[in-house]
């Protein structure tokens, strides 16, 4: 597996995702997002979302990075560069690899670059090497 270093764009899409759950955590009640997603379009346009668990009925949640993913889709694109989910649990923030079922759906839309932490990345041929 070929790991690469952050690049300011990478750094930013982290800063990113931060801003997208800040802005959207919920850990009470009956519908929770506690996980943002942000990713990097061919085009360099970054897109947002979260994820939406709810307590009532679980296989109906979706994961942030499927929301952001959507966002992208939305808007015409078709193409990921680079994507990153970030947990939250208070203030503290970390950077979580996509489920399998995300890592399927990503790879529909090419061959990413997938934040792993603070400090690498890899493409998602190597987390997903069988599509």
């Amino acid at each position: 597996m070929k790991i690469y270093k952050l690049t300011q764009k990478d750094l930013k899409l982290i800063e990113e995702a931060k801003k997208v759950i800040k802005r959207n955590y919920r850990n009470k009640g009956e519908v929770l997002s506690t996980v943002g997603a942000s990713l990097e379009s061919k085009s360099g346009k970054i897109y947002c979302g979260v994820n939406i668990e709810s307590k009532t009925s679980a296989p109906t949640s979706i994961c942030a990075e499927t929301g952001a993913i959507s966002n992208m889709l939305s808007n015409g694109e078709r193409e990921i560069k680079t994507i990153v989910g970030l947990w939250i649990d208070g203030k503290k923030y970390g950077i979580m690899p996509p489920c399998g079922a995300c890592r399927h759906i990503i790879s529909q839309f090419g061959n990413p670059f997938v934040i792993l932490d603070n400090n690498k990345k890899v493409k998602l041929n190597d987390l997903y090497p069988l599509k």
